[in-house]
């Protein structure tokens, strides 16, 4: 299906470019790079073999249709290396995907905001990274795939502030929240191939999420320390401030660094074993939880039973590992549970056909 050409704005310069840009509502706040005609077409250039007038979908509340064109517009106003647009491409699939219910989403007053996770072995040569500051500034590759996503669901998708977006307070990582995994240092299968995909696969996983909350854990004496681990994981996870443990009814994302990992891969639990525990530990019973936030906010909680799981089942722990080698943190990524369907993973491979121009840093 072939959707509309977008229509060309015009400026006496970049300055009044951006400048409209901004006074149009069609940028995040920060500066944006113009999308002139001709960056967009060579963004254009780097599409998996697709036409600029190809149909992704459809993005909620607007219901705007978001075409390989729109994409590349919002790419280059997001600052993305041209190399990257791929991976752009993958990402704008999983969000217009059905399964990610991307119009409850964006309407929310939570401040919920989609997390992108890049595995496969091209990750590195494209510029995405995993190790220290992987969510912070400085990683370009990171940041613009990220924000690119924020900037379609603003422009196609409708999610101004107020209007379709209705966050009460917001997130910074509705700026951009963007990573890729550090598969060489899982002892356990990457998140792609845990999801089903091929370790060969390029993959984009992205789900909804608050943004990451820190976990400590120390690293002096761990030995016999790894149920100590999952323990305080699941009691941050389940904590009574967390839409996880009132509705139950999103996947949490576990972001391990490699030496936090190691402590539960040298005990000999197996990838299944640290869900199962994460599920039993991410849990509250109903007493103490109302003792906490009072019978009136426990009601609100759709889950029965007397123990209240962050969780449906032990499978919604995503488990991956990034950041700094031998830090005393680690991160999580708690969600909202609202919509039908909750927030849940969604994962599409990136096409690197020849359509694609290999980057510098691998070309032979």
């Amino acid at each position: 299906m072939a959707g509309q050409k977008s229509p060309v704005l015009r400026a006496k310069d970049e300055q009044a470019a951006a400048q409209a840009l901004a006074a149009a509502g069609k940028t995040d706040g920060l500066p944006v790079v113009v999308p002139t005609p001709q960056r967009v077409e060579e963004m254009l250039l780097h599409a998996p073999n697709l036409p600029p007038q190809a149909v992704l979908g459809s993005l909620l509340p607007a219901g705007g249709e978001l075409t390989v064109e729109k994409a590349a517009i919002n790419a280059v106003m997001a600052g993305c290396p041209v190399e990257t647009f791929p991976w752009v491409i993958a990402a704008c699939e999983a969000i217009c995907d059905p399964r990610f219910d991307l119009g409850p989403l964006q309407s929310t007053t939570h401040c919920v905001t989609p997390l992108v996770i890049v595995n496969g072995p091209s990750r590195y040569h494209y510029g995405f990274t995993s190790g220290v500051q992987a969510l912070g500034p400085g990683q370009r590759a990171n940041a613009t795939l990220g924000r690119t996503l924020r900037l379609i669901m603003l422009n196609v998708g409708g999610g101004a502030p107020g209007v379709g977006d209705m966050a009460t307070l917001g997130s910074p990582a509705k700026f951009t929240c963007c990573l890729a995994e550090a598969e060489e240092e899982n002892p356990y299968d990457p998140l792609h191939v845990a999801l089903g995909f091929d370790a060969a696969d390029d993959v984009v996983t992205v789900i909804g999420v608050e943004g990451p909350h820190s976990l400590i854990f120390t690293l002096e004496d761990f030995e016999g320390n790894e149920e100590a681990l999952l323990r305080t994981l699941g009691a941050g996870i389940a904590n009574p401030a967390s839409n996880n443990i009132y509705f139950g009814n999103s996947a949490v994302v576990a972001m391990l660094n490699p030496f936090h990992m190691r402590i539960l891969s040298r005990k000999g639990l197996s990838y299944r074993d640290i869900q199962q525990r994460l599920y039993n530990y991410a849990s509250v019973e109903r007493k103490v939880f109302e003792s906490i936030v009072g019978l009136q906010n426990a009601n609100m909680s759709p889950q029965t039973g007397e123990r209240l799981h962050a969780v449906r089942r032990p499978e919604d722990f995503l488990l991956l590992v990034a950041g700094q080698e031998g830090g005393a943190y680690s991160v999580y990524f708690p969600s909202w549970g609202g919509g039908v369907a909750g927030q849940h993973p969604v994962s599409k491979k990136v096409r690197l056909d020849d359509g694609c121009e290999i980057p510098a840093s691998i070309r032979r």
